[in-house]
């Protein structure tokens, strides 16, 4: 069962007498797109349908899939980034493995491409059955082991009641903003200077304890332990690209950019690890994350909870006014932060 590509192939015996067999051509089929990569384009293609199906209805998603069957998912799949030493990233270590096989795999055909005498086309066309199978693999394992979240309810949603949200939109983004620079100015201690790898080990377990507090306000239901914030070998990519931290879904495993300043850290690690715990839109992540860094016992996670918010009201109210707000209002201490991170960025 499959796609198969017919061959001809050349057969001569030089044998003398009456056995003789003149040459002859012997026509042969290889197997292109066998029924086992069918099985995984059909698998993706029911995950698609079934996100079709079911993406009106989040409640369902919530209740039916992200508070009782994802967190076992989690839970099981997390243990492989907690089994690798806690400075060693899971999914770096396979992706690498994977494009090592992938690269060796490309190697030896094209060998017989060139030196072999195998056809050229068939071996274009496996490249791409082969990358069709993975694709749809991947696609399988992302959306039925974490991508359904994305169809859950949002988190403010399931937070307050739709009447007590609307209330609170109507806040006075300023009146936030001041709360914040009176938070930041009194929790404006100084941080210890030391680099992000070793403060990452010392926050993890207060970040946990925070960002699963936060959860457990929606959700009585089992909920997975988050596994050690992790680094990338390849961290400057981070850097180059402006991106803070990320989420590998497929092995449940946080990482961090290890040139983020020290108030910067709980902030990211609470957001990646809200994504853990089911939050996979980056505005549930974000409010997860906040919630989690102010009702924290600990003034480093306070600290970057307040500055992280003041930031994001920023494109709120307006840059003239934050910028006359942040000048009135906020310690030179705060300020050299802020100063700080822009630096970082740019």
């Amino acid at each position: 069962m499959g796609l198969e590509i017919r061959k001809n192939a050349a057969f001569e015996n030089r044998g003398n007498g009456p056995f003789y067999i003149p040459n002859r051509r012997i026509a042969t089929s290889e197997t292109i797109f066998g029924w086992r990569r069918l099985i995984l384009v059909l698998m993706a293609l029911v995950a698609w349908l079934f996100r079709q199906v079911i993406e009106p209805h989040s409640h369902k998603i919530e209740y039916g899939y992200s508070r009782l069957i994802y967190p076992y998912l989690a839970e099981g799949v997390a243990w492989v980034p907690r089994w690798v030493p806690s400075q060693t990233s899971a999914t770096e270590s396979v992706l690498m493995l994977a494009m090592i096989g992938a690269a060796g795999w490309l190697g030896v055909g094209l060998y017989r491409v060139m030196f072999r005498g195998r056809g050229l086309s068939t071996f274009c066309l496996k490249i791409l059955a082969n990358g069709a199978a993975l694709l749809a693999g991947v696609y399988f394992v992302y959306m039925m082991g974490w991508g359904l979240n994305y169809l859950r309810m949002p988190f403010a949603e399931a937070l307050l009641p739709a009447e007590e949200a609307a209330a609170n939109s109507l806040v006075h983004q300023t009146e936030m903003a001041r709360d914040m620079m009176a938070l930041a100015n009194a929790l404006q201690q100084e941080l210890d200077r030391k680099p992000a790898r070793e403060w990452i080990q010392d926050l993890d377990p207060l970040v946990d304890d925070s960002i699963r507090q936060t959860a457990r306000a929606t959700s009585p239901y089992l909920l997975p332990r988050p596994p050690p914030t992790k680094i990338l070998m390849t961290n400057k990519l981070l850097s180059m690209f402006g991106v803070t931290g990320f989420f590998s879904p497929f092995f449940m495993e946080p990482h961090v950019n290890a040139n983020l300043l020290p108030w910067e850290l709980p902030a990211v690690m609470a957001h990646e690890k809200a994504h853990f715990l089911g939050f996979a839109s980056e505005a549930d992540a974000n409010l997860a994350a906040d919630i989690s860094c102010l009702q924290s016992s600990s003034d480093h996670l306070r600290y970057s909870g307040a500055v992280r918010v003041l930031l994001a009201l920023n494109r709120v109210i307006g840059d003239d006014r934050w910028q006359e707000l942040v000048r009135d209002g906020l310690s030179e201490r705060v300020k050299g932060d802020i100063r700080a991170r822009n630096e970082r960025i740019l």
